[in-house]
């Protein structure tokens, strides 16, 4: 892992004629954040020239790449000589995150190259990041070449290729998504933007190309019917009840029939053990003469409540229909209801 950070530099850099030396990091993750203390110097990985000399390269090899907090990843060429071209950055990641003015940039003043290739699963742009191969003065802007599965970049974060005094640089972004962002003739201060112009005008700038699958909104859609089924047509007719029905479980002795009513002599529980004779006998007298209760067979049967009212007195009772109520019931009765 490679953390660089508050101001930290990788450089590969030349001040005279000689032709700088190039950067090679393979890496898993990769981590630049911030600038110094006195603000003066971004955290960087960079190769640059700043004679008449060419610049080296950048070539990055890793499993995600961080760059964010003003910190950034460079090749230049800043002399003004015929010789001051600048190197390519390149950079393969399975995620690249560039966030909070963060930078990816190849930039030369007169000569040409500068151009930006990346590949990568996921590139995502946020908070005023960019991607920039500008050229200043009568240099001709370097080309940016992307593919990915998904490129995203928001919050006015931008792909630029543009020149000032020459021909724009050309854009090519190859993805199954992008979000966030679109080719646009200028730069716009409140929008992400994909532009390679020239202040030149119209006529010298660069060219942008976009290859993407076009969404189709109708893609995935089915029609519906336009005549609705009235769910209630699709309830069958049931049979209307006559009688109510119970279903009772009890235990092994020792509950009562009905809780308003004393226990009888059947339901207690009755000792098994080998009894004497006339222990045993006294018992059988015992239990010959005991009689049910004749007023338990004709009590009334108690029907569990299954619906409250409320009376003329404004007392809440609790009652039983032997007819369950439906919300639908017909006068006809199909043929194959039996009474």
């Amino acid at each position: 892992r490679l953390h660089i950070f508050d101001g930290g530099q990788v450089i590969a850099s030349s001040s005279g004629d000689g032709q700088a030396g190039n950067i090679m990091l393979n890496v898993n993750d990769i981590e630049v954040t911030g600038i110094s203390e006195d603000g003066r110097f971004p955290s960087q990985i960079a190769a640059f020239s700043e004679g008449n000399s060419p610049a080296g390269s950048v070539t990055i090899t890793s499993n995600n790449l961080t760059v964010r907090d003003r910190a950034e990843i460079s090749v230049s060429a800043r002399g003004n000589g015929d010789n001051a071209k600048a190197g390519d950055l390149d950079i393969t990641a399975d995620s690249i995150l560039l966030d909070r003015s963060a930078t990816l940039s190849a930039e030369v003043n007169a000569g040409d190259k500068g151009n930006i290739i990346l590949n990568s699963q996921l590139i995502l742009m946020g908070d005023r990041s960019n991607i920039t191969t500008n050229a200043e003065n009568a240099a001709t802007g370097g080309n940016i070449t992307i593919d990915t599965d998904l490129l995203v970049a928001l919050e006015n974060s931008d792909i630029t290729a543009n020149a000032e005094d020459s021909f724009g640089g050309q854009v090519i972004i190859n993805a199954l998504g992008i979000f966030g962002t679109e080719f646009r003739e200028q730069q716009t201060p409140d929008t992400s933007d994909i532009t390679a112009s020239s202040q030149l005008g119209a006529s010298f700038s660069g060219t942008v190309e976009i290859n993407a699958p076009d969404p189709d909104p109708s893609a995935g859609l089915f029609e519906l019917p336009e005549n609705f089924v009235n769910p209630k047509l699709l309830v069958a007719t049931g049979c209307g009840t006559n009688q109510g029905n119970q279903f009772v479980q009890t235990g092994r002795g020792g509950l009562p029939t009905d809780p308003t009513q004393p226990l009888v002599g059947e339901t207690l529980w009755m000792d098994l053990r080998p009894l004497p004779r006339h222990i045993a006998r006294r018992r059988k007298n015992r239990v010959h003469a005991a009689k049910p209760n004749p007023g338990n067979s004709r009590r009334s049967r108690i029907i569990e409540a299954n619906r409250w009212i409320i009376n003329n007195d404004g007392v809440v009772e609790l009652v039983a229909d032997s007819v369950q109520s439906s919300p639908f019931i017909s006068w006809f009765d199909p043929y194959y209801c039996l009474r």
